[in-house]
């Protein structure tokens, strides 16, 4: 019973990413991108069957000509089954368009995995039974794979659980409005295995053969939370039914933070060297920037580096927050009369080069000022 499976979920199509600006196009192109390449994957390894556990679209709003080229990408796989099991994002209705528009697009050998019931793929020459816990609704405290105890499990297949919620212990769920699940529920002898969706990241973060329960974690990164760089799963059974795990990259972007610390025109330019050799095209960026520079490097930074770094991303947001422009005696005396308390004070910081007290000082009759 040999049985390879490419296994993916929360792709998420459709999200909008109307929080970055010029990069929100790309980043909504790049989730079909992904979908492109995960069906070569699956091509290309000989997949016999490809597992989509929920939230293929992010809303069940979507735009039919969206749904069409979404499919027309799921419809390119070559070997075998495509299964399509609704996630909470995306959850099956009988008058919903989304799934209208799915049924009317896809091909043959694409199945929705709307019904609580048993899937034999034995037309497919693929022997394994699907056993699915379709959502419908976005919320629920109660999952849906109680039918699969009250069933029959077992024969000459492979058994595969699908489902799309919470798992208790690894899955935030705070209200329990996810479809929660527990262990103890998916502890069913004849599973071989359950081909879980819901949360972003891969767990186990490393399966092993041992391992009964997975999530594929998200294709393609969505946020500053996501931290790898997009997975997906390939499950292969040999004839012995022995199960491999294999954890693969599939993203085209990723999101990153980054703090940089900047204190002299050298500093300045060390970061830009090291931006403008390496390769950040694909990049999100949330860099955050603390120290002081003079005042003739800090209007550099602005008017002709932080351009030209923004370039080099796919999008760049900066947080200087912490970052300032040096105190210097023309600073002083542009602000304070020569004489007056303020300047005093604060040209004896300056001279003694105690920066902390200087920062301090001027800030503290910043605010006073401001309030008059």
């Amino acid at each position: 019973m040999e049985l390879k499976i490419l296994h993916f979920s929360d792709l998420h199509l459709g999200m909008q990413f109307s929080s970055y600006g010029e990069a929100a196009e790309a980043l909504k192109e790049a989730r079909y991108e992904t979908l492109d390449r995960l069906i070569k994957i699956a091509n290309d390894e000989n997949c016999d069957l490809i597992v989509i556990a929920g939230d293929l679209f992010d809303r069940v709003s979507m735009k039919k000509a969206d749904v069409i080229k979404a499919m027309s990408s799921i419809n390119k796989f070559e070997n075998g089954p495509v299964l399509i099991l609704p996630g909470n994002h995306d959850f099956f209705r009988n008058d919903s368009n989304l799934w209208r528009y799915v049924m009317d697009a896809k091909e043959e050998h694409v199945t929705v995995l709307a019904e609580k019931t048993p899937y034999q793929l034995e037309d497919y020459d693929v022997s394994a039974t699907i056993y699915p816990a379709p959502c419908f609704s976005k919320h629920s405290s109660e999952n849906e794979i109680g039918w699969i105890n009250e069933s029959e499990v077992g024969g000459n297949t492979i058994n595969i659980g699908v489902a799309h919620g919470s798992l208790k212990g690894v899955a935030p769920d705070l209200n329990d409005e996810h479809f929660p699940m527990t262990r103890e529920e998916l502890d069913i002898p004849d599973i071989n295995v359950w081909l879980l969706g819901h949360i972003h990241i891969p767990w186990p973060e490393k399966p092993s053969p041992s391992d009964k329960i997975m999530y594929s974690g998200i294709p393609e990164p969505e946020d500053m939370n996501c931290t790898h760089k997009g997975t997906a799963l390939i499950i292969e059974f040999d004839k012995g039914g022995r199960k491999s795990v294999e954890v693969i990259s599939t993203g085209g972007n990723y999101f990153d933070r980054k703090h940089l610390e900047l204190h002299s025109s050298q500093d300045i330019q060390q970061f830009e060297e090291k931006i403008r050799t390496g390769n950040y095209q694909n990049c999100v960026c949330k860099l955050s920037i603390s120290g002081s520079l003079d005042p003739e490097d800090y209007t550099r930074w602005h008017n002709e580096i932080l351009p030209r770094l923004k370039e080099a991303f796919l999008y760049l947001k900066t947080d200087e927050t912490n970052l300032r422009q040096k105190i210097t005696k023309e600073s002083l005396y542009e602000m304070y009369p020569e004489g007056s308390f303020p300047q005093e004070l604060l040209s004896g910081f300056l001279e003694n080069e105690d920066q902390k007290a200087l920062e301090t000082a001027f800030d503290l009759f910043k605010d006073i000022k401001d309030e008059n």
